[in-house]
């Protein structure tokens, strides 16, 4: 239980806004649970990670050694989203589908790699309110802010998959 207890222990420094200590916890977590294996607390703690990271960026923090924040944060969900893929869990690839895209649609060239996300996620579960609405403002946003968009190639298990591999290189 030493992993839960960093992540739990993370979550504190979180709760107190003292986001460069949570992201240490949660990183060791994030160790621990791949080194016995335990992908579901892997996974947990990546969304940890990348929440963090968010609100540490949001807070105009800057961390030494993490670079930019909201670059970690996309590569942290986008690690958890492969581990909701490999596990076949549908309200996990739903939940990390919508925190990613969200974060993706902060920059307009990133909606065609967060509509591709979306479009996966709706065919695990066609009638997610929050997956629905992403949707509709990507469409609303090509028409009333049209801008180039960078290009998607691949499905968006690979978009997942690729992002994890750096953790084990």
């Amino acid at each position: 239980y030493e992993g839960r207890v960093f992540g739990g222990i993370g979550t504190a420094h979180g709760e107190q806004a003292r986001w460069a200590e949570a992201i240490q916890f949660f990183k060791s977590a994030l160790h621990i649970a791949r080194e016995v294996g335990d992908k579901d607390e892997e996974a947990l703690q990546l969304n940890n990670l990348a929440y963090a990271f968010v609100m540490a960026h949001e807070a105009g923090m800057s961390i030494p050694n993490e670079g930019n924040l909201l670059g970690q944060a996309v590569l942290r969900y986008r690690q958890a989203l492969h581990l909701a893929y490999e596990t076949n869990s549908r309200e996990n690839i739903v939940s990390t589908t919508v925190d990613l895209a969200r974060l993706l649609l902060r920059s307009a060239r990133h909606r065609s790699v967060a509509e591709l996300l979306i479009d996966s996620a709706l065919s695990h579960d066609p009638t997610d309110r929050d997956l629905r609405k992403l949707k509709e403002k990507i469409m609303s946003d090509r028409i009333s802010a049209p801008h180039e968009e960078t290009p998607v190639d691949g499905s968006a298990r690979d978009y997942a998959a690729n992002a994890y591999a750096l953790l084990n290189g």
